[in-house]
């Protein structure tokens, strides 16, 4: 009876006695005896009616607040909810009441196969000039060639003398005992082209 007496003198929270400086208060959510200092939050939600103060509330029930009670349903709301499930379930009955035949999605009609693109064989270099890129004598000697043809005005070609028939077979002769082929244009070139294309050959194969 005493401890009672004792516990209720004093602050259940900072344990300090009632008194002028400390006025005693009760929380309006547990009820229990506290000072002024430890119930300094004002619950709102409790003012009494007419203006009056809202309870106090000490800080172990503010720091941990009630629940608040769930909102009650609109009444509006719920009846469009139910007007949408019955209309899902209405469309729901017209679908199970169609025939499968109905309801199965058309069949894909497969598209044609796309025509086959034609390749393009590579373009190879003729092989004159293909052959003059690896030999700088025939080169100059082939542009030397056009050159002269360019300003003869395209004239007949002079029949082949001589030296000219010997150069050939020399340079034929040579390039097939090293398993070699004539240049393309060798036979229409002239003697000074033979002749500075051998000696470019005789070199090539230190002869």
């Amino acid at each position: 009876m005493g401890n009672d007496k004792k516990d209720d003198d004093r602050c259940v929270l900072c344990r300090k006695s009632f008194g002028f400086l400390t006025p005693r208060k009760e929380c309006a959510l547990c009820h229990r005896a506290v000072c002024a200092k430890c119930a300094p939050h004002r619950d709102a939600a409790g003012a009494v009616a007419g203006g009056g103060k809202p309870p106090r509330v000490c800080d172990g029930c503010h720091a941990t607040p009630a629940p608040a009670p769930p909102a009650p349903r609109d009444a509006q709301t719920e009846e469009e909810r139910q007007k949408r499930v019955a209309a899902i379930e209405a469309r729901r009955g017209k679908q199970q009441q169609q025939p499968a035949a109905a309801r199965a999605p058309p069949a894909a009609t497969p598209s044609p196969p796309a025509p086959p693109q034609a390749t393009q064989a590579p373009e190879t270099p003729p092989p004159a000039r293909a052959e003059a890129g690896a030999n700088p004598v025939l080169e100059a000697a082939l542009r030397r060639q056009q050159m002269a043809q360019a300003h003869g005005g395209g004239g007949a070609a002079r029949p082949a003398t001589v030296e000219k028939a010997r150069l050939l077979r020399e340079i034929e002769a040579l390039l097939a005992r090293h398993n070699d082929v004539p240049p393309f244009g060798l036979k229409s070139s002239d003697e000074a082209k033979l002749r500075s294309y051998l000696q470019y050959v005789k070199e090539k194969y230190a002869e």
